[in-house]
């Protein structure tokens, strides 16, 4: 039974006076989940109700006073959205499967006059968003409405209502575009265009229906009338050129085909457009259009290109102008100082910014701005960033040396000759007093061929290393560094490892440090050559007994060959043969660390020849061989331990007396726990049939 339908208004009261007091962002979370699956389009409930369950809804928004929206908008915004979905979703289950199944809202007049006061609601909601973040939220809730439900099996009477649900919702944005930011008028724009397209391609008896032909063309109407109202603003149609990656450019609205390839091309066409437009006598014209540019918060590295090759030429071609402009730069905008001296230093001024880039070493302002310089000047300054270098480290300035980093990494291909003792290395040191080893982040990703960690010495590779024990955990940035050290010096990234045991040990704090991985993705190869420097330094770490071993030293085996190759069978089993206990259980705690896979048997067998029938190491060989992964289905465990069970025909036939007794005794735990699970299984089955398919329990849920 849906008991969050007995009463919907209390339901919806009892969200809204908890949300205000969540104590986290994940109760915020759930309390909006409850919100929203309350409002869902129901396929029970629209059996017997229709939209009820909204209506009600969206009347107790209504009645309101929207004064009291505050504390509660992101709930009101939910149940909105959720209401105006086109969709009507139902789960049912039986014993065995869980079927979910989808259908659209059935026109109605109740329908249509749910879906308009949702929509008016929500205008208004925008209205008085205080911030950016409630605009979009409430932008969001409102485009419900214009989505169609999924496939093709909807009405053309549902399509009519949605495309005139649109229409109005568009009309609003006409009215308040002259008005709104830069970043919300792209994004809308940019939502139009492909709700634009999307009209044209209405097909089939859709199409033939005049009244789907009124209210599309309705609608297409309202969509270039935001397109005209938007783009006679100077400063958007400057703005979406050199920011953002979700411009809309006139060719668009008239050729689908107009993709990435063509956006760039025209992208550039206009920079040459603007830069020949820049002169003295507009300059702070376009100084305010920058600064409007750069105060855009970045959504990703596919924010700002544009806007950077933008000041970069205007640097080369009008260098008197933008001398002008960075002693004025503030915020965001000081971020793209390196680039506009990257475009100065090709123009014929050079003279002057080597005077203002000795100015500021004097002065030691702009650090990091001149180091990011370096990265992208057309020639290389190793003198210049190796300034910046001693600057950063005496005034202890972290965001100086990453930025230093960062250009070494890049530039580090063009001339390479000394910069590792001069640069790099001060730097990682200076980051091993910070016990900081997040550079990593900024040199990882350069090829081989033009990367520092592949020229490093052996004394130079043990300075990295310390450094690196600094990380948290080997995620793929570290274990790319890691391999590239490896390339020539594989005994000491395996060596890596034991020390950040050590290191664990020696911490002070209860943060959370993962000593060795769980699996590589790739670094076990540059171990495949090493096998007798692995097993021999992990041997020597291991202590009898030491029940955390497998998940240490075992596991750094395990995770460094995880196929079990056979130089690395061969080791072990040669220990095994010596005798010695202490390395027969060292050998059995390393398998431990695997997950019984079928490549452990011979390894196995040879411990099992090596000891007594009466050692207690043969019931921990007992455990490796059950050992299974992840199973599935319900005789999961049957099928599992029948396979294995098989897979000991051969012990049987063994030539040893006591490979063949530990096999039989092995076999018939085997079949008592396949016995047991079978009936554990079919138990369950039993069970999940009563609870789902009696009529008394109820099958839907």
């Amino acid at each position: 039974m849906h008991y969050r339908y007995v009463d919907i208004e209390i339901t919806f009261d009892a969200v809204c006076a908890m949300f205000p007091g969540a104590q986290s962002d994940e109760e915020q979370k759930h309390l909006l989940g409850v919100a929203g699956g309350l409002a869902r389009h129901n396929r029970d409930v629209w059996k017997q109700a229709g939209p009820y369950v909204q209506t009600v809804l969206v009347q107790k928004i209504g009645k309101m006073d929207p004064n009291t929206w505050g504390p509660i908008r992101p709930v009101v915004v939910e149940v909105l959205g959720e209401a105006l979905k086109a969709e009507v979703h139902g789960v049912s289950s039986t014993y065995r499967s869980v079927t979910l199944s989808q259908g659209s809202t059935i026109p109605s007049d109740a329908l249509a006059r749910m879906r308009a006061e949702a929509i008016e609601l929500l205008k208004e909601l925008y209205r008085t968003a205080s911030s950016e973040t409630e605009k979009r939220q409430s932008e969001n809730a409102l485009f419900e409405a214009d989505r169609t439900p999924s496939g093709s099996g909807y009405s053309n009477e549902l399509l009519i209502e949605i495309l005139e649900n649109s229409t109005s919702i568009v009309d609003f944005f006409c009215e308040v575009a002259q008005t709104e930011a830069y970043e919300i008028l792209q994004s809308l724009e940019h939502r139009l265009l492909w709700m634009y397209r999307r009209n044209q391609g209405i097909a089939g008896a859709m199409a033939a229906d005049p009244n789907v032909i009124k209210a599309r063309d309705a609608l297409n109407d309202s969509v270039l009338r935001f397109r005209d109202i938007v783009n006679a603003n100077k400063g958007f149609a400057v703005y979406k050129t050199l920011v953002g990656f979700e411009s809309v450019f006139p060719p668009a609205w008239d050729d689908p085909e107009f993709h990435y390839e063509q956006e760039t091309a025209y992208r550039q066409e206009r920079i040459e457009e603007f830069v020949a437009e820049v002169n003295e006598t507009n300059a702070e014209e376009w100084f305010a259009i920058i600064q409007r540019c750069g105060q855009t918060e970045p959504d990703d590295l596919a924010t700002f290109p544009i806007f950077g090759e933008f000041l970069k030429t205007l640097g080369q071609a009008k260098p008197g102008i933008v001398l002008g402009f960075i002693d004025r730069l503030d915020g965001r905008l000081r971020g793209f100082l390196g680039v506009m001296l990257s475009g100065l230093v090709q123009s014929d001024r050079r003279a002057d910014l080597d005077a203002k880039i000795a100015e500021w070493l004097a002065q030691e302002k702009n650090l990091v701005e001149m180091a990011h310089y370096v990265q992208l000047a057309a020639e290389f300054d190793q003198s210049l960033l190796r300034k910046i270098l001693a600057l950063g480290i005496k005034r202890k300035e972290t965001p100086v040396l990453v930025q230093v980093v960062s250009a070494l990494g890049r530039r580090y291909g063009d001339a390479p000759e000394g910069l590792i003792e001069t640069v790099f290395l001060p730097a990682v040191e200076y980051f091993n007093e910070q016990h900081d080893a997040r550079w990593i982040n900024l040199i990882w990703f350069i090829p081989k061929e033009r990367s520092p960690l592949c020229a490093l010495t052996s004394a130079q590779t043990d300075v990295v290393l310390k450094n690196l024990l600094y990380l948290r955990e080997t995620e793929s940035h570290a274990e790319r560094v890691l391999a590239l050290l490896a390339k020539s010096q594989p005994e000491k990234v395996f060596d890596y490892f034991g020390a950040r045991l050590d290191y664990s040990a020696s911490r002070g704090d209860d943060d959370r440090y993962e000593e060795i991985p769980h699996q590589f993705h790739g670094l076990q190869k540059s171990f495949a050559g090493i096998v007798d420097h692995a097993v021999g330094t992990v041997r020597r770490w291991f202590v009898a007994g030491d029940p955390m071993f497998q998940f240490r030293g075992g596991l750094l085996l395990a995770s460094s060959f995880p196929g079990f190759p056979e130089p690395f069978a061969r080791k072990l089993q040669s220990m095994v043969q010596t005798g010695n206990r202490d390395d027969i259980e060292f050998v059995v705690r390393v398998m431990s660390s695997y997950h019984g896979e079928v490549f452990l048997g011979e390894t196995c067998k040879a411990v099992v020849r090596a000891l007594p029938a009466d050692d207690s190491l043969l019931g921990e060989v007992e455990v490796i061989l059950q050992s299974t992964g992840v199973v599935s289905g319900e005789f999961g465990f049957v099928e599992v331990f029948t396979k294995k069970k098989q897979e000991m025909a051969d012990w049987l036939a063994d030539p040893d007396v006591h490979v063949r007794a530990f096999a039989e005794k092995y076999m018939l735990f085997l079949d008592r726990r396949i016995a047991a699970e079978q009936r554990r299984s079919e138990e369950n089955i039993a069970l999940r049939k009563r609870m789902y398919d009696d009529p008394g329990a109820g099958g839907e849920t």
